[in-house]
């Protein structure tokens, strides 16, 4: 028997790497943000950028797949341990793509102003679904947002999920990042997220899960007509 098809080592899996590939996203999607910032605001920048952020919201749906009694009883303990304030906040690629996005003026009717808005209605219903009642780590411990992580809580974020960062070719970066989206895949194909409530967070997303991963290993192959081609 597969250590998958134990649910709590399942819900740690696709905790880690759904979190992986949306690190892996969120490099790509910078890349974009960043020659915005540096060119000028482009209907192509927008369309490409708006892409990598459904991508990015497809490993959300993913990563929290696990259901609230696992999340409550595996996955908070897990990084409550390491830190009771533990928090997405210090991702550092995120914040980096935060930052590029308040860089830039972004017409609200976008493609990526409604990437964005489908994003934070995703991430909203699958809390909702994992913390039905009460608030993150972070909110519960009295932390605030506006004052940015320190240095040592990225470092914590990154011990936490495995992550060693070191400079790579984009070669290597690729190698990684699609190894990782294949991984996501067969674990799709053998376990469909097929809990209660996910089905309908789900149709929030341009389309299943199955095919934006599917396109998100294009995407990082660089395949003809994918969005990397850019």
């Amino acid at each position: 028997m597969s250590t998958l098809d134990d649910p709590a080592s399942r819900a740690r899996f696709r905790w880690l790497l759904g979190h992986h590939v949306a690190f892996c996203v969120w490099r790509r999607l910078a890349e974009v943000l960043a020659r915005m910032v540096t060119a000028g605001v482009t209907d192509e920048g927008l369309e490409e950028s708006a892409w990598w952020y459904d991508r990015y919201t497809s490993t959300v749906l993913y990563a929290g797949s696990c259901g609230e009694p696992l999340y409550r009883n595996v996955i908070r303990p897990d990084m409550a341990a390491l830190h009771p304030s533990f928090s997405g906040l210090w991702a550092r690629d995120h914040t980096w793509v935060r930052w590029l996005l308040g860089q830039l003026p972004i017409p609200r009717d976008s493609p990526l102003k409604s990437a964005v808005r489908r994003n934070r209605a995703v991430h909203m219903a699958v809390g909702q679904i994992l913390v039905p009642e009460g608030g993150s780590l972070f909110k519960e411990s009295g932390g605030r947002a506006r004052c940015g992580a320190t240095a040592d809580e990225e470092r914590l974020f990154d011990s936490y999920f495995l992550v060693y960062r070191t400079t790579v070719t984009q070669e290597e970066f690729r190698t990684h990042a699609l190894l990782r989206v294949a991984a996501v895949l067969c674990d799709l194909a053998a376990r469909p997220i097929d809990l209660p409530g996910y089905a309908e967070v789900g149709a929030a997303l341009p389309d299943d899960i199955v095919t934006m991963m599917q396109d998100t290993a294009a995407g990082f192959a660089g395949a003809p007509g994918s969005k990397l081609n850019a």
